[in-house]
């Protein structure tokens, strides 16, 4: 160990010093807050707002209902196999096929912009304009297309494909040669805007199947709570009330398909059901024939008692070896119509089982 203690320096911070080394920067530090204020208003100003939208689904167990419950009759499957998973249920709302009756029903396959100095915000169910083409829908429905329009006046348009060149004008009602055949412009008689003069528009037209795929990634469904009935669904958009009608309108075609396939359930077994009727009345039909000519044939519709509860007991006999091959009549049936199962298509009658257990 030194002898001689430690030496500490006792010189003060000159803080004026500091501050001058800074000071003489002044302006860098005043550019880069004027910059970053700038920015974050620009930013703010810009920037496209997400809305959302949010609906539940309480989804209800098809278990008794279900279309494989004449399996479960039969001991084929068991009711595991069976049971309704939420998994399944979120694709079936998320289906392409619903998605597409969405964007039919509400024509989001065609859009409407007004044409900003930097960002283009969208026109929703309210525009200034009606467009009517000569083409089916079904050509429109698969189109990709984009053109503008400038409404010079409240009697003018002109129409171009390239967003540098002024167009072409024309007269409102004046049928305009485009990409998909004829196309005519019409006023919206409900559009608010007093004057139409300056506004130029952005239509956007993209085929059916590829909007349904877009808001397919956009919409999340979820269970409430795990092994939850309740599903909630959710969408963001940038116009809000176009997020709303696509949530409500997406679960109208999921309850309305929902019925329509319990009506096809419905409507397979009862025409399953009353073909078993006839073939069970054809079926005792000739049983009665069958005991009434045994009877004529043996002479033995004058015989005392004794022989009449013989004649019961074989009649009861017959009558139960018939039953047992009505059966098995009903196996067959069914055997024939599971053969004819075409998956996610078609459907299996439900609520018919066999009664007798040794069949099973």
């Amino acid at each position: 160990m030194s002898p001689y203690p430690p030496k500490f320096s006792t010189q003060s911070i000159d803080y004026k010093s500091m501050a001058r080394t800074y000071t003489k920067h002044w302006f860098w530090f005043i550019f880069c807050g004027v910059l970053a204020i700038s920015l974050a208003f620009l930013y703010l100003r810009y920037q496209i707002p997400q809305y959302s939208a949010q609906a539940q689904i309480k989804l209800i167990d098809k278990e008794s209902d279900s279309q494989l419950s004449v399996f479960k009759d039969l001991g084929v499957i068991s009711d595991d196999n069976s049971s309704m998973r939420a998994e399944d249920e979120i694709l079936t709302v998320k289906s392409r096929y619903n998605l597409m009756q969405v964007v039919k029903r509400l024509k989001l396959n065609v859009r409407y912009f007004l044409v900003g100095n930097v960002v283009d915000s969208e026109l929703y169910k309210v525009t200034p304009i009606n467009l009517t083409f000569s083409a089916s829908d079904s050509l429109i429905y698969k189109s990709n297309y984009v053109f503008y329009l400038d409404l010079v006046s409240n009697t003018t348009l002109r129409f171009t494909e390239n967003i540098d060149e002024p167009g072409k004008a024309f007269k409102y009602g004046d049928s305009i040669d485009t990409y998909l055949g004829n196309m005519t412009v019409t006023l919206n008689k409900d559009y608010h805007e007093k004057s139409l003069k300056d506004l130029r528009l952005k239509v956007v037209i993209n085929p059916v199947s590829t909007v349904a795929q877009r808001y397919s990634g956009k919409i999340s469904i979820s269970p409430e709570q795990r092994g939850s009935n309740i599903l909630n669904v959710y969408l963001a958009d940038p116009v809000q009330e176009k997020a709303q009608d696509v949530i409500n309108e997406l679960l109208t075609v999921y309850n309305e398909n929902t019925i329509l396939d319990k009506k096809a359930i419905a409507d397979r077994t009862s025409n399953f059901i009353n073909n078993r009727i006839s073939s069970l009345y054809s079926e005792l039909s000739t049983v009665d024939q069958t005991a009434a000519e045994f009877k004529s044939t043996r002479g033995l519709t004058n015989i005392d008692s004794q022989s009449d509860m013989n004649l019961s007991a074989s009649v009861e006999e017959q009558q139960e070896l018939q039953n047992t091959q009505v059966q098995m009549n009903m196996i067959s049936a069914l055997e024939d119509e599971i053969d004819t199962y075409n998956g996610y298509n078609d459907y299996i009658p439900y609520g018919v089982g066999v009664d007798d257990p040794n069949l099973g």
